[in-house]
C-alpha cells in the first residue's frame, strides 16, 4: 500500500494570522508541496478577548487541520508552542516538527517566561499588555526595525498594520510534554540576524534537545516575507529528510 502523503501545516507566530504565510504557500507550491496555513483561535481575523483562548485550543486547531493524520508541522516564532501542543495532544506522533526561529519549550515552561529569558531580544520594548482585554499589543514605532529590518518590499506599512493583538492566556500556560511529542522528529531553522528572537537563544533552545539546526538563514525574524523562495528550498530539503516531501 502506498504511503499517504502527509499534510504540511504552517502555523503563524504572535500578533499574526494565517496571512503571515501568504508568500510561503505559493513558494512551496512551486516546489510541488501543497500546504495549509492555520489561523489560531483569537488571532488574525478572529481576534477576540484573549482570556477566552487557551493553549489547548491552539493545539486542537493545528490538529484539526491535519484531519487526524500524522503531518509535518511548521511553527514560526511563538507558533513553536502551538505545534508543540499539537504534537503533545495528537493521537499518534506527527511526521515531523519544524521550528522556524521558534520557541521550543522544555516541560513545564511558559511561553511568556521563556520569551522574557532572551536578554538580546529587542521585542520586549514593542509590547504593551492590556489585561482588561487579555491581550498583548504591539507598539508600531520601531517595529519595522525589529521584525522587518531586512525587508525590501514596498508594502512594509501595510504589513505592519496587519499585526493584531495577541491573546495572553496561551502564553501563560505551561507546556506539558508527552511521549508523543518526544517521539516526533524535530528540526530547527535558525535566523542569524534575528532581532526578535536572538540567534544565541535559538542555539540554546536547540542545545537542550541536542538538535543540530538544519540551516542558519542569513535573515531577520521574518524570512517568510524577506526570502520565501530561499526558505521554501530549505523547508523542502527538511521534508525530503523525513522521506515525505510531497
Amino acid at each position: 500500500m502506498a504511503q499517504k502523503t502527509p499534510k504540511k501545516v504552517l502555523v503563524h507566530g504572535a500578533w499574526s494570522g494565517a496571512w503571515a504565510w501568504d508568500r510561503m504557500v505559493p513558494a512551496l507550491a512551486e516546489r510541488g508541496i501543497e500546504s495549509i496555513a492555520v489561523e489560531l483561535p483569537g488571532c488574525g481575523s478572529s481576534s477576540t478577548n484573549g482570556w477566552r483562548v487557551s493553549l489547548a485550543e491552539y493545539g486542537d486547531a493545528v490538529n484539526a487541520a491535519t484531519e487526524g493524520d500524522p503531518a509535518i508541522l511548521v511553527g514560526h516564532s511563538a507558533g513553536g508552542f502551538a505545534i508543540t501542543q499539537a504534537a503533545c495532544a495528537a493521537p499518534t506522533p506527527h511526521v515531523a516538527l519544524i521550528y522556524l526561529a521558534a520557541y521550543l519549550p522544555a516541560d513545564g515552561e511558559r511561553l511568556a517566561r521563556l520569551a522574557r529569558g532572551d536578554a538580546d531580544s529587542q521585542m520586549k520594548k514593542q509590547i504593551k499588555v492590556d489585561p482588561f482585554r487579555g491581550v498583548m499589543r504591539l507598539m508600531s514605532e520601531g517595529l519595522d526595525e525589529v521584525l522587518y529590518h531586512d525587508y525590501t518590499g514596498d508594502d512594509l506599512e501595510a504589513l505592519l498594520q496587519r499585526h493584531t493583538p495577541e491573546p495572553l492566556r496561551p502564553g501563560l500556560a505551561r507546556a506539558k510534554l508527552t511521549p508523543r511529542f518526544h517521539d516526533t522528529p524535530k528540526y530547527y531553522i535558525q535566523c542569524a540576524r534575528d532581532r526578535a528572537l536572538s540567534l544565541g537563544y535559538q542555539e540554546w533552545m536547540c542545545s537542550r534537545y541536542g538538535i543540530t539546526p538544519s540551516v542558519v538563514l542569513d535573515s531577520g525574524h521574518m524570512p517568510i516575507f524577506t526570502d520565501p523562495n530561499g526558505l521554501g528550498e530549505q523547508l523542502e530539503a527538511i521534508m525530503q529528510q523525513t522521506g515525505r516531501a510531497t
